[in-house]
């Protein structure tokens, strides 16, 4: 079941993404204190994958080796692909 709301949720997201054509700019302050900002990200051509979790999350504590796998295969940031964490809960980098 849970393989099947995952296939479900990431071919939402796919058809979703391909149907817009702008996205709202936003500004994160990282916990090295930089600022990175989305549409200058963008217009570098890189694409910006948002992970949106917390540290008490069950499914985010299961999946974040392989958002850590997939980052390592992508150049670990430094490639075309940035992975934004954002942790909605906790204050404490």
């Amino acid at each position: 079941m849970k393989k099947l709301l995952l296939v479900f949720a990431g071919a939402f997201m796919i058809l979703n993404a391909s149907a817009q054509t702008q996205c709202p700019d936003f500004t994160i302050k990282t916990t090295d204190g930089l600022n990175r900002v989305l549409s200058t990200t963008l217009n570098q051509g890189k694409t910006v994958l948002l992970d949106f979790f917390f540290t008490t999350c069950g499914y985010c504590i299961q999946y974040a080796p392989i958002i850590d796998q997939f980052y390592a295969a992508n150049g670990s940031g430094t490639g075309s692909l940035q992975i934004w964490g954002i942790d909605n809960g906790d204050s404490d980098a």
